[in-house]
């Protein structure tokens, strides 16, 4: 059953049953707040307007209230909302968001679009929650099934921390259009006037490349950063041994003990025994000192 139009070229709206209605409550809400909107009504036209639209059930919902309670708009949508709304708990839905993923036969623009309806439904619910788009578009990001396609996006968000959710969105389709398999390779469509060695074969595993080149450059660059810092630090203290850093995960440099003495070397590169002065081995395995030991004992 339609509703009849308020006036002249008005759009006809379903009207709400309650439940079993084969118009889902907020749909029709959005239909009716629309539908206010358009004319100047005074409060008593709107509530008038918002029983007429409604049938069976939820009329007969309303029309026990008493006339205090349903004196305005807001009321009836209010009363309306508690008996045809949204009854799922705020927690369950956003325990839902946050674990929502791309499953294994559903299409990206599916899955993105899943998102954004669950966001929209908490938003609805929460408006003034903490909830906002940084969280919309992390939740993208994790939940993207393809790892390539999720790796190639995180770096684009990271080189534009201040991008809006629409363009981090688009970039999305983009790249995914782009890694999308094709039955051979693409040519692109050569201009006119323009040299056939100017024709550009588009290879699946380009943005492969060209990622492990970007990384590999900010590898570069971090390593140069590094040698230069050490050269001015060498520079400023030119008598004094320049020490690497530590890294926090190795072991401690072991000291050595104050006694210990150097090895001594001859001329032809035979170390030099501690205990016996003779060259060509050390005093570990000095023979004529394990000897004469022997015959003191």
């Amino acid at each position: 059953m339609m509703m009849m139009p308020v006036y002249a070229g008005a759009p006809w709206i379903p009207k709400f049953k309650g439940m079993g209605s084969n118009t889902k409550y907020n749909e029709w809400k959005e239909q009716i707040e629309s539908l206010l909107q358009t004319r100047d009504f005074n409060e008593a036209q709107k509530v008038s307007i918002v029983l007429g639209a409604l049938s069976d059930e939820a009329k007969r919902e309303v029309y026990v209230l008493g006339d205090t309670e349903r004196n305005t708009v807001a009321k009836i949508f209010d009363y309306l909302e508690s008996l045809y709304g949204d009854q799922v708990p705020l927690a369950t839905l956003r325990s839902q968001f946050f674990n929502c993923t791309q499953t294994g036969n559903e299409s990206l623009r599916s899955y993105v679009l899943r998102l954004r309806e669950m966001f929209c439904r908490i938003r609805r619910r929460d408006p003034d929650g903490p909830l906002g788009e940084d969280h919309l578009q992390d939740q993208l990001l994790m939940g993207i099934r393809n790892a390539e396609l999720r790796s190639t996006v995180r770096t684009f968000v990271r080189r534009n921390p201040g991008a809006p959710f629409n363009e981090v969105l688009e970039e999305v389709f983009l790249l995914e259009r782009e890694q999308r398999p094709a039955a051979g390779p693409e040519l692109v469509t050569q201009a006119v006037g323009e040299s056939p060695a100017q024709n550009v074969v588009a290879g699946k595993d380009d943005w492969a490349e060209t990622f492990r080149r970007e990384i590999l450059q900010e590898v570069r660059g971090q390593m140069n950063a590094w040698r230069q810092e050490m050269a001015l630090q060498f520079r400023s203290n030119p008598g004094e041994p320049t020490q690497c850093p530590q890294h926090p995960h190795w072991p401690p440099t072991r000291q050595r003990h104050q006694s210990y003495v150097p090895n001594t070397w001859a001329a032809d590169g035979k170390p030099i025994c501690r205990r016996c002065g003779r060259a060509g081995h050390i005093a570990r395995f000095c023979r004529p000192s394990s000897e004469s030991n022997a015959n003191l004992n």
